[in-house]
This record gives structure tokens, C-alpha cells and sequence, in this order.
């Protein structure tokens, strides 16, 4: 697929969603239409300055994931009345935390029911366009070496599990539903040590985007389009 018209991120008040969005300002024309969302429009300073230097480019939508059940009919009416007839393109499901380090020594059933509510089930509530499923290598039970982050990583594999029944279920109608891994990245969530920067994720990611295709329908792939194993 080539930079596509009409873009829904999740979650773009900093890091990686907001990353996402300056990548496709810059890459899309005139006629290119971002709905980024957020939980507060008012604490995402920089996202709504890049909104009132882009006036018809972008558009800043609040919603909480998390109470999906109570906003999502207002939220679906919303982007259907931005986009108009022109329908959306990509749906990049972004939005989503990792919770508490945790070892099986002080898990806890309300550490892991938190960390499946605001994983799997806070997304499975906008996956109704879905086509890239942010997730982590952490979801991968093959290439599990170091244990621990049993919330994390069991939250994260069900979202894979989520990602591959609905890419079953959307593919007849030509809506190609994948699974992408942005890699370890300098924001408040990976911390400074990580690996690579939030602008060589994103570059690298819209650049696998760019390049996705029939046979990727259900895929677990890294922002540098390698394959995860499941």
C-alpha cells in the first residue's frame, strides 16, 4: 500500500503516536486526513500545535481507551463525520501501557485483570477498521528467554491472539489486519537506554507500512518488517 488518504493513530500525545503522526504530515499531501486521538487535549501540547499548523491535515479526537464500551459509538460517530465519504485507510491501534514490572512472586490477580482491561479488551473496542496492531516482541512465546512480566506479556499475547481472529474474520472483505512490533524505543515508557529513537522507529515503520501486501493478513512483524515468531 502506498501513504494512504485518511489515518486513525490511537494514542498520540507523545512517543511513538506522536511520532507517527509528524511522519505522515510530512510524507502526505494536501489531501492526506489524520484523526489522532488522545485522553486530553488539553495535556497534549505539541500534538495540538502540529494540529493548528495543519488545519483540514489533522484532527485531534479524545478517547479512553479504556472505557471504549462507554465512548466508542460516540467516537466511531465522530470519525465517520471527519472523513466523510472518502472512508479510512489505516487504523494504526497505538494507545495502550505495560503496567507493572512483575515477577510470579508478587503477581496478583488485580495486576493481571488491570493489565488484560486496558490491553486486549481497551483495543479489541476500536478494532472495527484495524490494520496495525501495535504490540511487543514480549507477545512472543517462542522467543520468551527471560520469563517475568507475566501481565505484560500475557496481556500482549492475548492482543495477538485478538489481532490474528479478527485478521481471519476481516480478510474476505479485503481488510488486512497485522500485528507490528515498534522495537525498543527512547520514550517515557522505554526509558533512555533503549535501542533506537522514536524518529528512526517511526521512519522505519511507515517505510513497512508502505510495503504491506496479501500475504501479511494475520502477520507479527517488527517495525523493520522481520518476522516474530508466535
Amino acid at each position: 500500500m502506498a501513504i494512504p488518504k485518511s489515518i486513525l493513530i490511537t494514542g498520540c500525545n507523545r512517543g511513538i503516536g506522536l511520532g507517527l503522526v509528524k511522519e505522515f504530515l510530512k510524507l502526505g499531501d494536501e489531501s492526506l486526513k489524520i484523526i489522532a486521538t488522545c485522553r486530553n487535549k488539553s495535556k497534549a501540547d505539541e500534538l495540538s500545535a502540529l494540529e493548528s499548523s495543519n488545519p483540514g491535515r489533522l484532527k485531534i479526537l479524545e478517547l479512553e481507551v479504556d472505557n471504549y464500551q462507554n465512548d466508542y459509538k460516540d467516537f466511531a460517530t465522530e470519525v465517520g463525520q471527519e472523513l466523510g465519504e472518502r472512508g479510512l485507510n489505516l487504523f494504526i491501534n497505538n494507545a495502550g501501557t505495560v503496567g507493572i514490572v512483575q515477577t510470579f512472586e508478587n503477581l496478583s490477580g488485580d495486576n493481571m485483570m488491570n493489565a488484560v482491561t486496558s490491553n486486549p479488551e481497551g483495543k479489541m473496542g476500536c478494532e472495527k477498521a484495524v490494520v496495525v496492531q501495535m504490540s511487543t516482541s514480549g507477545a512472543s512465546i517462542a522467543d520468551n528467554a527471560g520469563g517475568k512480566y507475566y501481565p505484560y506479556r500475557c496481556s500482549k499475547s492475548a492482543l495477538n491472539m485478538s489481532m490474528k481472529n479478527l485478521s481471519i474474520e476481516l480478510r474476505p472483505v479485503g481488510i488486512l489486519v497485522m500485528s507490528m512490533h515498534p522495537g525498543w524505543v527512547v520514550t517515557d515508557m522505554g526509558g533512555p537506554n533503549a535501542m533506537i529513537t522514536v524518529d528512526e522507529c517511526v521512519s522505519t515503520m511507515v517505510k513497512t507500512i508502505s510495503q504491506l501486501g496479501e500475504n501479511d493478513h494475520g502477520s507479527f512483524l517488527r517495525y523493520n518488517n522481520t518476522s516474530i515468531p508466535w
